[in-house]
């Protein structure tokens, strides 16, 4: 799973910076590849699903995998009706809160990755024993002739 985790991460660096470049280049310039944008914004929310998924059943990590899910429904829900929001001279506010959606998103796919991966880690390594730490004799005699 670790693995999954890293592609994912990846992948949704590759999705986030192909969408925010596609919804910048509609926005702006007016181009209709919208269809392409819709695409690409369902990939990004099936990472999420996914790394959602993949963080619920560890214990530490459950919330944030609920948060990854809910945040999938947020942005794929908002990315179908914001068309129909404040339509008119301010619709460029949807258009700002549309962006900042989907930048969270990446946020939220790399900071349950990074969660998810640092408590693998850590259970990975084996708990060694502390030990107690004892002082040669020889270094103790140097230090009491020293003084």
């Amino acid at each position: 799973m670790i693995q999954a985790i890293r592609g994912l991460q990846w992948l949704s660096r590759l999705v986030g910076a192909c969408e925010l470049t596609l919804g910048l280049v509609i926005w702006f310039v007016g181009v209709s590849s919208v269809s392409l944008h819709i695409l690409l914004g369902s990939v990004m929310t099936l990472i999420l699903l996914i790394v959602g998924a993949i963080a619920l059943p560890v214990k530490e990590s459950r919330s944030l995998g609920v948060v990854g899910i809910l945040y999938a429904f947020i942005l794929s829900g908002f990315g179908m009706v914001q068309t129909g929001l404040l339509i008119g001279p301010l619709h460029w506010l949807v258009q700002v809160l549309h962006l900042l959606i989907g930048v969270g998103s990446i946020a939220v796919v790399h900071l349950i990755g990074a969660r998810y991966l640092k408590l693998k880690k850590v259970s990975r390594i084996a708990p060694t024993p502390v030990e107690s730490v004892s002082v040669p004799q020889s270094a103790s005699v140097a230090a009491s002739d020293e003084a």
